[in-house]
């Protein structure tokens, strides 16, 4: 009311706005696009493109370069691991584990292999090794030891050394060896041990026939049995001639071992051949001959042996598998002294077997055996 109107400025009718001399300027933003930003980015996909071609083309070179084969100029000469066994013969082998008592009052297992007692040919001294499955290092390998029956287990057995090398560093061990079976450390007290550390165990083996519903019934179509020991043992060729065939013996070591069934009768000998050749088998042709020449009373091979021999053949073949290897020489020497082309005798050198058909041999020969088997062992 009292103050003063501020005049605003206005224009008229007749008055024009000059815009050639107003002008304004907008702000670039982070969107705009510039030629400096498109020739950068047209290199990039050049470059791409260059690499992405001498990529493909060191491809096709590779795809395109041959096969070149190459002959070595200098042959190398295989070698042959030595593990220093090569000299010694093993006395016992069975897989078990082996494990380690250590600081902390606990066994641990240090390895699952084949346990061996080693002999060596040359010295005689025995040692226990041991080596881990597929890795075959040594977990175990002592020559002087005491194994003891481990307390509250009936198939392990512990031992200490002063020195054990499998961990790189000598140091005092005790350790465990445990088998799978009780039967496996069954010991026999009241025999004396074979050595230090070797107790003698029992065993036994018997042949046995299985029915169709899986029950166990005698072998009464075998005649004999033959089991050929290792020649450590009294007299390592033993035969059995009734069901079951069971022998039993004690030792303390690991052999292999021959089982022979002998002169297989006739049924036998059926069954066999539906499986597969049998040796000396030619039929049911020739086993109703057989059965005929009996009936008639006319068995030639029976007569052959009671009769027409000086000596009794069972008897004498059994006396030979009985002498020591030393007399056997002897044996193949008279029989080759004396040998005639009726005579069948077989020399296998490659497997160092010496066969004859006793029922070949001449009287005089026969004779010559039975007083040279009869000087040494019983008949």
């Amino acid at each position: 009311m009292g103050q003063e109107d501020h005049e605003k400025p206005s224009l008229s009718k007749n008055e024009s706005l000059n815009t050639e001399k107003f002008s304004f300027c907008v702000p670039k933003s982070s969107n705009t696009i510039t030629a400096e930003h498109l020739t950068d980015k047209n290199e990039k996909k050049d470059d791409e493109k260059k690499d992405d071609s001498e990529e493909a083309k060191f491809a096709n070179e590779e795809e395109e370069a041959p096969d070149v084969h190459f002959e070595p100029v200098i042959t190398l000469t295989k070698i042959e691991p030595k593990t220093n066994e090569e000299e010694e013969e093993v006395l016992f082998k069975m897989r078990a584990k082996l494990f380690r008592f250590n600081k902390d009052g606990e066994w641990k297992e240090r390895g699952t292999g084949d346990v061996r007692f080693l002999k060596h040919i040359v010295t005689g001294k025995i040692r226990l090794l041991m080596r881990r499955d597929k890795t075959l290092k040594v977990c175990a390998n002592h020559y002087k030891m005491l194994l003891k029956s481990n307390v509250g287990s009936d198939r392990s057995w512990v031992w200490s050394v002063m020195t054990d090398m499998s961990d790189g560093e000598p140091s005092a061990e005790t350790l465990a060896i445990r088998f799978a079976t009780p039967e496996s450390t069954t010991v026999l007290k009241d025999v004396p041990p074979a050595g230090e550390g070797f107790p003698m165990r029992r065993w036994s083996i018997k042949l046995i026939a299985i029915s169709e519903d899986g029950q166990e019934v005698p072998a009464l179509f075998i005649d004999k049995v033959l089991y050929k020991l290792h020649p450590t043992f009294q007299n390592p060729n033993r035969s059995f001639k009734k069901p079951p065939f069971k022998i039993e013996e004690h030792g303390w070591g690991e052999f292999e071992m021959d089982i022979t069934i002998v002169n297989p009768r006739p049924a036998l000998q059926r069954l066999l051949a539906e499986s597969g050749p049998v040796p000396d088998y030619t039929g049911d042709s020739e086993d109703k001959k057989k059965d005929k020449r009996k009936f008639d009373g006319v068995d030639k091979n029976k007569k052959k042996g009671k009769f027409s021999k000086p000596v009794d053949m069972d008897r004498l073949a059994d006396g030979l598998q009985k002498l020591e290897e030393d007399d056997l020489l002897q044996v193949v020497q008279m029989v080759n002294e004396n040998k005639t082309p009726e005579m069948y005798v077989k020399n296998d050198i490659e497997e160092g077997e010496f066969h004859l058909d006793l029922y070949t041999l001449s009287d005089n020969l026969l004779t010559m055996l039975w007083n040279f088997t009869a000087k040494r062992v019983a008949l």
